[in-house]
């Protein structure tokens, strides 16, 4: 899987990013995400839970934080949820750490959990977090899920339309969801700058690399990238819930979607058709191999 690979590198590129823009969006979601936080713990036992939480260097941030420390005794439990082995590994090690040398609260030993499942799978999730936190709090505590800094535009097509609804099911009735992507307004002007920063992440790539038309990014190690327009996300959770749905620009290079959950909309899963008709490698004009080399590479890469 290409996330076992790149953990190593992924604080350092992304937490600690010198690119004035991509910093002043992160400071800007993360004031956002604690404010949410803090207005809800004003009415409600919560629990949190970030999807593709990766290094969990959000999550370890929040805890260290003002916002966790006035609302301590309403959040009852914080969740990451990654399927990387490696994420997994360093997330587990740095819980440890943090706790051995007393950077942490004493609470939080039984209150953080990093659970290692893949977020595609709403039965085998909702069954591990609720392993976690045990039915009762599951049931009657608020939950609020978020996914942070474009962490859904990595995604291969299919397996994000199963994330999105497997983040409203567990999020439930009158749950709320949290999304931020980056905003395909900015892909011409600005993707170019910010994947050069990161090229050890990404790979080697050059011009035929961004699909301006469709806003998608792939190097040529495959690293994808999708960029969102305004009420794309909001599209596809009207698919799945009934409610109020609010989106905005955050410092013009990300967009903000928040979900209040009402009623989720019953869907039978078996007669659903995840797939999608253009694997965003195969646009490229300048093909760097077949269209089945590419896409079978590209599986490969990504884990399926």
């Amino acid at each position: 899987m290409v996330w076992n690979k790149l953990a190593p590198k992924y604080d350092h590129f992304v937490t600690f990013t010198k690119d004035p823009l991509l910093r002043k969006f992160q400071k800007a979601e993360k004031r956002t995400l604690f404010s949410l936080i803090s207005r809800e713990a004003n009415n409600d036992n919560l629990i949190l839970i970030e999807i593709g939480c990766g290094t969990s260097r959000l999550l370890f941030r929040l805890i260290k934080s003002k916002t966790y420390k006035k609302n301590a005794l309403k959040i009852k439990f914080i969740i990451g949820i990654d399927d990387s082995d490696s994420m997994y590994t360093i997330s587990s090690y740095e819980k440890d750490k943090q706790m051995r040398n007393k950077k942490f609260p004493n609470d939080i030993k039984s209150k953080l959990k990093i659970l290692k499942v893949n977020a595609g799978e709403w039965k085998k999730l909702e069954k591990k977090i609720k392993n976690n936190v045990g039915s009762k709090n599951y049931k009657n505590c608020k939950k609020i899920v978020f996914c942070i800094l474009n962490t859904l535009g990595i995604m291969h097509p299919n397996e994000r339309k199963k994330v999105i609804y497997s983040m409203a099911k567990i999020a439930g009735n009158n749950g709320i969801l949290f999304i931020s992507t980056f905003n395909a307004g900015m892909f011409k002007s600005y993707a170019p700058r910010i994947y050069d920063e990161i090229k050890d992440i990404t790979g080697f790539f050059d011009d035929n690399s961004f699909d301006s038309i469709n806003n998608d990014f792939i190097s040529r190690d495959y690293y994808y990238s999708h960029w969102f327009n305004f009420n794309e996300i909001k599209d596809d959770l009207n698919e799945y819930v009934n409610g109020k749905i609010n989106t905005r620009l955050l410092n013009d290079i990300g967009i903000i979607t928040v979900a209040r959950i009402e009623k989720l909309i019953d869907k039978k899963e078996n007669k659903w058709s995840f797939y999608f008709t253009r694997p965003p490698e195969l646009d490229h004009k300048n093909s760097i191999s077949s269209p089945k080399t590419a896409y079978n590479k590209y599986q490969k890469k990504k884990g399926f």
